[in-house]
């Protein structure tokens, strides 16, 4: 589809209807239906047009090609309502040609060829007929047109009998619409009824004066003549089923008006009149998902056939000639098609047509208008450029292609001053025909491109070398530039392909190039003095032009020196070791100190600096020419940087980075900013490329491994330049990195010999050595412990080894082996620091921290008889043991059992032996009130009366009580087994004594006349229990006597004392009914284990250690040493 347009207003109106608006469709001139009338107008391929009436919707025009191809469409939209006129719509599907070429909007119309008939429609209604079953009826205005409607078969009163014997009628009502049926409410399968149209009725027999009795006699049927129509139309008031189908026969006729007793028998002898077309209005109807459409066709017979009517359908038919009389029958039973057989349907309406009432002509108001072309140019990012240069250069569109000089073939009088001339094409067109279009008339349509001038001899905005302008020139389909005038010498031209726009050039003589600094720099022709132009010419012949400029995309290059660079494999070293290393390229020269002497705020760091020189030069301008304008040309090497302030990829040892800076002829290395010191320079010489450096600051070497690593500059930061300037100023420049070349080589740290130590394993003892290191260049020195053991033993060998762990801090500057108290396996607060050996001010400090820690003797009571007991005896027989007595025993010298007074007793819980007084526990109650026990510290016991070799028997009597000596100690520590309940409290009386050795029956007497001791300190280990959320914590207080006090003790708790002097007995009471605290007067504990504490020699200690200096670019050395420990205090190392 190429367009559509619809009337702003009606086309035509109508007026003078009596009836109703019936029929509106497109006639020829003498009112047919157009069939092949000629339209006068051609489609732009040459196909002739010609025009139809549709014959489906006769309101519908088709302008078609004799192949059948529609080219339009015109349709009429009626309007008002009633209708009063109409509009008309048109749709076009190919262009059509217009005759006028020099207007692109000319008109066609379709003149007089064109017209549009209506016809006068007349509506029927069955309101009002009489009700029951009748052999006629007839209605309508007894002014205008009535129709007379039968049965099929209806009785012929003239042979007699009862109408009902045949086909009557009976008027039914549904909603607000009365409608008839046959031989009941609907007409069936087989049934039908005859409608004739009619003029004159008698009114005393027209609905509503019709009455039943009227309606059955033949005679009634009383007019004066028939009404001839060419359309007519009935609608269904309702199917049964509702939704249908139904399928129905329409059968036209043409009468004689045979009113009367002859009405009957004139149906038989009609004559059969052909319908050649029609028109279903669809009413949709459903049931559930269910509707049918209703579709007609016209059989052989010229009789009309609808399938799959229903209820609200509406058919109107159209018939060849007149008619006056039509039989309306019902055939769903003979149909072809299943499920409908027994279908009815009603009728609720009737309409008559009168053919052709008016006509007016409306070909002249049918229009289709011109479409014209656009033009449209656009130019792209394409250019054409060539180089002067000779030959074809890879950055310009230089070719010698024999099809683009032979574009040129025709310039005359054209310049010599390049020989030979040069040419260029870019196949990428300058411009583009975007937005070019050759509009509905496309075919045989053309887009071609050309050029122009703004005006003839326009400046090109060009001039040759020596200064005279160019002015441009349309020559042909060319554009020539001519030196001076159109007379003139052709200094280059210009051509367009029409179909691509690609553009071509020719150049013969050299231009002027403005920019010196540029050897290559590029000219084009004014932007607007050269126009690439679009002519559109559509299939009709109309043409749109445009144009845009495009001398910018029109390029000329220039011609220059060539500059190239080599960097050779000579580097040039220098090693910030002091004095002239010979590994590197140092040199004390004083000409090439002079290079650096403008260098100013350099770093101190090197005392003094130092320089290098490689003679063979790092760079050369291998490549590098002059050109053709030689004279007088040179070539100079100089140094850059990558960009200002670049990092050199290098740092100063304390780790700052140093940035590089043009200063001059020399590049600076700075040590953080440009304001910063300087760390390095670098000169060259300028005609020999020889690279020179001086270094006035120490630099980081990553390579912590070597001690004479080198670094350099990152290579593409440092830049070797040279410059070739030919002999009229233009110059080239190229340049490599050669910051690889500059070579710096690292300095290393020394340390040792060290000097071994000795202390004594006293604490506060002291040994302080140098460890000798010199770090070098790369100041300051950092030194750290390398190498030491992870732990160590001390003890005496023989009671008591103490295991310490080491830990390393501050750097590895400081080791600390400790006492692991906690078992954390950490270094924590309230481990015991032995010993530290600290690095500071290049030496070492070795001190002892804690003296020997005392050896702990523990005591079990496994083993021990069970039953009451008097005493008994726990330890090892090499050492010392521990005699166990109640603190009130009968004392056998006054005779008596041993169980009138305090007896031991041993019990088992789980894997613990502990021991009670009185019983398994100690009590403090009303029958056993502070119960308690001695424990007294001996040696030399007789093993037979030692646990377990002590039997129940022996442990009775006084006199097995049997040692030889006391043991003295500070320390010493219980552990509660359990308590009574099991979180407690329990409140403990701790008492300390010292005694003489009073074994055997002397024992007992002696408990009473010891020297109190005065405990100073205690402390309780917390084993935590809990009943619930219940739970205590222990305290533990000395009073006012030296005795130690312990409130809050449960399961599993520790307690140890010391004392102010050595003691070698203590008693130990339940005193939880005197401890003026509630709830635990009742409580009891016993005793799962006991412990003394005692210092003994240790044997020598020796500790290797190794230390590492560290210069501050990780260059390091290493030395060993030992720390000797005199354990026994003999000033003699035995280890």
């Amino acid at each position: 589809m190429i367009n559509q347009a619809v009337s702003s207003g009606n086309v035509f109106s109508i007026s003078g209807v009596t009836g109703s608006v019936g029929n509106i469709s497109f006639t020829d001139a003498n009112g047919a239906a157009l069939n092949g009338a000629s339209s006068g107008i051609f489609t732009t391929d040459g196909e002739e047009v010609f025009l139809y009436t549709d014959t489906v919707n006769d309101n519908i025009l088709l302008g078609k090609t004799s192949a059948g191809v529609i080219v339009f469409a015109v349709y009429i939209e009626e309007t008002g309502s009633p209708v009063t006129g109409g509009k008309l719509w048109t749709i076009e599907y190919e262009p059509l040609r217009h005759p006028i070429t020099t207007n692109p909007d000319d008109s066609l119309d379709l003149g007089n060829n064109v017209k549009v008939a209506v016809s006068e429609e007349i509506n029927f209604g069955f309101a009002g007929a009489p009700s029951g079953s009748n052999l006629f009826m007839t209605f309508g205005d007894p002014n205008s047109v009535q129709i007379v409607v039968i049965g099929q078969n209806p009785l012929n009163q003239s042979e007699g009998g009862n109408i009902s014997t045949k086909d009557v009628l009976n008027i039914s009502q549904a909603g607000s619409t009365t409608s008839f049926g046959v031989n009941g409410n609907a007409i069936n399968p087989g049934q039908g009824a005859f409608i004739t149209y009619v003029t004159g009725t008698n009114t005393n027999f027209l609905v509503p004066n019709l009455d039943q009795n009227e309606a059955d006699v033949e005679a009634n049927i009383n007019f004066q003549g028939v009404f001839n129509a060419t359309s007519a139309s009935f609608t269904v008031n309702q199917t049964n089923p509702g939704v249908g189908p139904v399928t129905v026969k329409i059968s036209a006729f043409n009468t004689t008006a045979e009113p009367g007793v002859n009405f009957v028998d004139g149906l038989t002898n009609d004559t059969h009149v052909s319908i050649t077309s029609f028109k279903l209005t669809d009413f949709v109807v459903k049931k559930g998902n269910v509707t049918f459409t209703p579709s007609a066709t016209i059989d052989a017979n010229g009789d009309l056939i609808i399938t799959g009517l229903s209820t609200g359908d509406k058919v109107q038919w159209t018939t060849n000639g007149t008619h006056d009389r039509v039989l309306i029958q019902n055939i769903s039973d003979n149909d072809g098609i299943s499920g409908n057989d027994n279908n009815t349907f009603d009728i609720g309406g009737f309409s008559l047509s009168s053919a052709n009432a008016a006509s007016t002509v409306v070909g002249t108001a049918i229009h289709f208008e011109d479409d014209g072309p656009t033009a449209a140019i656009v130019q792209g990012a394409a250019t054409v450029a060539h180089d002067e240069t000779a030959g074809v250069q890879a950055d310009a569109n230089d070719t010698t292609a024999a099809a683009v000089a032979t574009l040129f073939s025709g310039v005359s009088n054209v310049s010599t001053d390049l020989s030979p001339s040069g040419f260029a094409q870019n196949a990428a067109p300058v411009v583009s025909s975007t937005g070019s279009a050759l509009g509905t008339d496309s075919f045989g349509g053309t887009i071609a491109f050309s050029l122009a001038v703004s005006s003839a001899g326009v400046d090109s905005g060009l001039d040759t070398t020596n200064g005279t302008s160019i002015f441009l020139f349309k020559e042909g389909s060319l554009v020539v530039g001519r030196i001076g005038s159109a007379a003139g010498a052709a200094a280059f031209a210009v051509a367009i392909n029409s179909t691509s726009g690609v553009v071509s050039v020719a150049q013969y003589a050299s231009l002027k190039h403005p920019n010196a600094a540029n050897p290559d720099d590029s000219i084009s022709i004014t932007d607007g003095a050269l126009l690439a132009v679009v002519t559109v010419t559509d299939g009709d012949g109309d043409t749109a032009t445009n144009s845009t400029g495009i001398g910018d995309a029109v390029q000329f290059q220039d011609d220059g020196p060539t500059a190239a660079i080599v960097q050779g494999a000579a580097p040039v070293a220098h090693d910030e070791t002091a004095g002239v290393q010979a590994d590197a390229n140092d040199t004390t020269a004083a000409a090439v100190a002079t290079l650096f002497s403008g260098v100013t705020n350099v770093s101190t760091d090197l005392s003094p600096s130092g320089f290098a020189q490689n003679a063979t030069p790092v760079v050369s301008s291998t490549g590098s020419s002059l050109g053709a304008d030689q004279e007088g040309g040179t070539i100079a090497f100089s140094l850059a940087v990558s960009s200002a302030g670049v990092d050199s990829g290098l740092d100063t040892t304390a780790g700052t980075s140093i940035f590089l800076f043009k200063e001059g002829s020399l590049v600076v290395g700075r040590i953080g900013s440009a304001a910063g010191a300087a760390a390095f320079a670098v000169a060259i010489d300028s005609t020999s490329g020889v690279v020179s450096v001086a270094q006035y600051a120490s630099l980081k070497h990553p390579n912590a491994a070597s001690a004479d690593d080198s670094i350099s500059i990152t290579d593409g930061a440092l830049l070797a330049v040279v410059t070739v300037t030919d002999g009229d100023g233009d110059t080239a420049t190229n340049s490599t990195g050669i910051g690889d070349a500059i070579q710096f080589q690292d300095d290393g740290p020394t340390i040792g010999p060290i000097s071994d130590g000795q202390v004594d394993f006293s604490a506060g003892a002291t040994v302080t050595h140098t460890l000798n290191g010199v770090v070098g260049a790369d100041d300051p020195a950092t030194y750290s412990v390398i190498s030491s053991p992870a732990s160590l033993v001390v003890g005496d060998g023989t009671v008591s080894q103490t295991t310490l762990l080491r830990d390393i801090t501050n750097n590895g500057t400081v080791v600390t082996y400790f006492k692991d108290v906690d078992n954390s396996g950490t270094h924590n607060a309230g481990d015991i620091d032995f010993f530290k050996l600290t690095l500071s001010g290049g030496s070492y400090t070795f001190d002892i921290l804690n003296g020997l820690p005392p050896a702990e003797l523990n005591f079990g009571f496994a083993g021990a008889p069970s039953g009451s007991n008097l005493f008994m005896t726990f330890g090892d027989p090499t050492s010392t043991q521990i005699v166990v007595i109640g603190e009130n025993p009968l004392n056998q010298s006054q005779g008596g059992n041993i169980t009138t007074k305090d007896v031991l007793n041993i019990s088992q819980a789980q894997s613990t032996t502990s021991f009670g007084v009185n019983g398994n526990a100690l009590n403090d109650s009303a029958d056993h009130p502070t119960e308690g026990a001695y424990i007294t510290y001996v040696t030399g016991t007789n093993t037979n009366f030692l646990v377990p070799n002590l039997d129940q028997n022996e442990a009775d009597i006084e006199a097995n009580i049997d040692f030889q000596n006391v043991f003295n100690a500070k320390t010493a520590s219980f552990t509660v087994n359990q308590t009574n309940p099991g979180v407690g409290p329990v409140t403990v009386k701790i008492s300390a004594f010292s005694t003489a050795a009073e074994p055997g029956v002397n024992f007992v007497d002696g408990l009473t006349n010891d020297t109190h001791i005065n405990i100073t300190s205690g402390s309780v280990t917390d084993f935590v229990v809990k009943t619930g959320n219940t739970t205590f914590t222990p305290v533990a207080t000395v009073d006012a006597d030296g005795n130690l006090i312990i409130t809050g003790l449960s399961t599993g708790d520790k307690v140890t004392w010391t004392t102010a002097t050595d003691h070698n007995r203590v008693l130990i009471e339940n005193i939880s009914a005197h401890d003026g605290i509630a709830g635990n007067d009742n409580n009891t504990f016993d005793i799962g284990g006991f412990s003394l504490t005692q210092v003994q020699p240790a044997p020598d200690e020796k500790l290797d250690f190794t230390v590492r200096i560290a210069d501050a670019d990780g260059d390091t050395a290493s030395s060993s040493f030992s720390i000797k420990i005199d354990g026994n205090h003999d000033g003699i190392i035995n280890v």
